[in-house]
């Protein structure tokens, strides 16, 4: 075989393989058809594809001739990253697999400090985690690592952290110690990353993560937009009020000290008891699950009232200069309805000079794990790209 049929050969190959990450499910003469080859080319390929584990079998299809045909699909997990999150008690690992989906989710315990022996110990619990998943190392894209901290755009280094006492991190450091690319990432913007993996549709947004601490990312044309540094989209900075809040930065009255979980709730208060007595019924899990009903506190409603117009001051000059939808994820989202949605819309609407129709903020898509699985889905993200660029 020459070099010139050797290269044909396997740009067939690869052109293949890309449709298979473009369609859930796809067989031989839909192929045939897309691509404009022949039946026994595309079943040589396909072949080669089961034989290398990266596509299966899934299901009948009808085909034009209206007889079944065979459907193929990805193997989600012929190839893998892993998503790490530190955080401020413990490191969380998961296996994200090409289709977006996190598997194996563990949770370890361990204080992040900014101690040598700190990094010593992250780095033996991630090697016995991968180590226990089994892949092969052509199988491991990379690892995605989430944390409390401005990333610069690159993904290297941290260049601001108040919230974690780790002050110094390297993605160069560690991908020598795994072996691995690795990729830090800002807590929001992973999330955010999960929030347009899953919402195809999603172009221009801001993201806004309400947790534990507040924060914000900024999505343009379908991708994170970092700005010139990496601090692009840190609303939880913004200045909110005038009571003297003291902010973690150093600052006071930031939209994080009136915005957060942590402003919301009370000393030892849990998210799910609020919501409880706001909404007037006993919660059997942390979602809005009816199990029986209490009398509704008003206290409770002022506090809410409160937050929701503490949130719509410090969201309107965001909205009024960006003019995108607004996403509401983290913890506070799975509690939030469409009342609360449009009270805080409506909210903003009276502060704004210009008429504004209701309809622009909306929950997050993915609710649970979503900077964790944000994390490994940057090097799936990569891979995909890659591959569909052959097309």
């Amino acid at each position: 075989m020459n070099n010139d049929t050797l290269l044909i050969k396997q740009k067939n190959f690869q052109k293949i393989h890309a449709l298979f990450f473009q369609y859930p499910v796809i067989s031989k003469p839909r192929i045939v058809q897309l691509l404009g080859l022949s039946t026994p080319t595309v079943s040589t390929h396909i072949t080669e594809l089961l034989n290398q584990k990266l596509i299966q079998p899934s299901s009948s299809m009808q085909s034009q001739n209206g007889r079944p045909a065979i459907g193929y699909s990805l193997v989600p997990d012929a190839k893998v990253a892993f998503g790490v999150e530190i955080k401020f008690n413990q490191v969380r690992c998961a296996v994200v697999d090409l289709v977006g989906h996190a598997t194996n989710i563990q949770e370890f315990p361990l204080p992040c400090s900014d101690q040598a022996n700190y990094l010593e110990k992250f780095c033996t619990t991630i090697k016995s985690y991968i180590q226990a998943q089994a892949y092969t190392p052509e199988q491991i894209l990379g690892i995605g690592i989430s944390v409390q901290a401005v990333v610069n755009a690159e993904g290297s280094e941290m260049i601001y952290s108040r919230i974690l006492p780790l002050k110094t991190l390297k993605a160069a450091d560690l991908s020598r110690e795994f072996a691995l690319p690795v990729r830090l990432c800002h807590d929001v913007e992973c999330s955010a990353l999960s929030e347009l993996w899953f919402d195809q549709n999603l172009s221009d947004a801001v993201y806004v993560s309400i947790a534990e601490h507040l924060g914000g990312a900024l999505i343009l044309n379908h991708r994170i937009e970092y700005g010139k540094v990496g601090y692009a989209g840190a609303l939880e900075h913004l200045p909110c009020g005038t009571e003297g809040r003291k902010c973690y930065c150093g600052r006071q009255d930031c939209l994080e000290t009136y915005c957060s979980i942590s402003a919301l709730l009370h000393k030892e208060e849990r998210l799910r008891d609020f919501f409880t007595r706001l909404r007037g019924f006993v919660a059997t899990n942390d979602v809005d699950v009816s199990a029986g009903y209490i009398i509704e506190q008003p206290q409770y409603r002022q506090r809410w009232e409160d937050y929701l117009t503490a949130f719509a001051r410090g969201l309107y000059p965001v909205y009024l200069l960006l003019e995108r939808d607004i996403i509401l994820g983290g913890d506070l989202a799975p509690y939030l309805n469409e009342q609360d949605l449009y009270l805080l819309e409506d909210k903003i609407i009276s502060l704004s000079a210009f008429p504004t129709a209701h309809g622009f903020i909306h929950k997050a898509t993915v609710q649970k794990d979503s900077a964790l699985i944000g994390a490994g889905l940057f090097f799936i993200r990569k891979e995909r790209e890659q591959i569909s660029s052959l097309l």
